[in-house]
Formats: structure tokens, C-alpha cells, sequence
């Protein structure tokens, strides 16, 4: 039997989807107040497949979108449900995860400008396993890098590994004398 298949079936389904979020809710934080401001019945399905940048072709293995409840017609605040069937431990889930995500992100602003205005809309992704032992894999990227090449944390800015932030020298504001700290580390 394969699982993906019956997986993808089962979720093929609003319901069933809609049941997955209410299982998952009391996972989140927030999660009840943040699930109740979605309209339930505007679920629907969003293709899964994405191009990245080398032009290679990645599949999850599904996504649904949902409405706010007080949003208007044409006003989707999305919320990504996305769904990935697991029955073997994968350590690089929380890569995978993010890939998909991060593809899913340029995927939806690819034929437009993003601006400062503009805000990317939240993601839920949730992992169904049911392999015979426990799921052990990281549940963040953060998690898989080794804590000896984390930078120490008293200084905030610092991001936790490549991803997680960034660092800006914006040239055109540096003043003349200017450097930057040396004992960043």
C-alpha cells in the first residue's frame, strides 16, 4: 500500500484538511485564536509544484490556502497548509520544509513587485509520519547547526545560522571613520 497516495487522497478533501488544522491547533502557539481567524470553508488547493532558481523541479506533497474570515472577495490573507507524508525518519526535514517554503514564497511573488509594504502570508507546515519508531529528526533548521558554529548570543543581531537573518551595511549611510564593531563574536 502506499501511503503517499492514500494520504493524498485523504487530504484531498477541505474536510479533512479542515479537521487536520483542528487537530493540530492545540500544537501552535496561539493556535486557537490563530485558526479561528480563518474562514474554513474558503480552503482550497494550491499547486505544489515549484521551479527554483537552477531551474530543478521540486513537488511537496500538499498545499491549501484559507481566507481570513473578516478578509474580502478579492482580499486573500493567506495561510499555506502545507502537507508532507513522511513514513521514514528524515533527518533534513526541517531543510526540506524550508526549501519548500522559501520556493513556495518566490513562487508567489515571481510575476510581481514586491514592496515595502507587502507582507508574505503565514505558513503552516505540518509533517504526517507513521513510521513504526519515533520521529527524531530536527523540527527546525536552527536545530542542525552544530551549536559549536553558533555565534554567542549577547549580541542580538547576530543571526543563528545562514537564513535566519541577515546583516545590512548599507554603504550609502556608512560616515567617513566609521567601522564596524570588532568584537562581534
Amino acid at each position: 500500500m502506499r501511503y503517499d497516495e492514500c494520504y493524498k487522497s485523504i487530504f484531498s478533501h477541505r474536510i479533512s484538511v479542515e479537521h487536520l488544522l483542528r487537530f493540530v491547533e492545540g500544537m501552535i502557539d496561539d493556535g486557537p485564536e490563530w485558526i479561528a481567524a480563518f474562514d474554513p470553508e474558503t480552503l482550497e488547493p494550491v499547486p505544489t509544484e515549484r521551479i527554483d532558481d537552477t531551474l530543478h523541479r521540486h513537488l511537496s506533497d500538499l498545499i491549501w490556502r484559507v481566507r481570513l474570515r473578516d478578509g474580502g472577495e478579492d482580499d486573500w490573507a493567506y495561510l499555506f497548509v502545507l502537507i508532507e507524508f513522511q513514513s521514514a525518519v528524515d533527518h533534513l526535514m526541517a531543510l526540506r520544509v524550508r526549501t519548500y517554503v522559501d520556493l513556495l514564497y518566490r513562487g508567489l511573488w515571481a510575476d510581481r513587485r514586491f514592496g515595502a509594504s507587502d507582507r508574505l502570508p503565514p505558513v503552516l507546515p505540518v509533517v504526517l509520519y507513521n513510521g513504526k519508531s519515533p520521529w527524531t529528526a530536527a523540527a527546525s533548521v536552527e536545530e542542525l547547526v552544530a551549536p559549536e558554529a553558533r555565534p554567542p548570543s549577547r549580541i542580538a543581531s547576530v543571526p543563528t545560522y545562514a537564513g535566519s537573518g541577515y546583516v545590512t551595511l548599507d554603504v550609502g549611510r556608512v560616515e567617513a571613520g566609521d567601522s564596524a564593531p570588532v568584537d562581534v563574536l
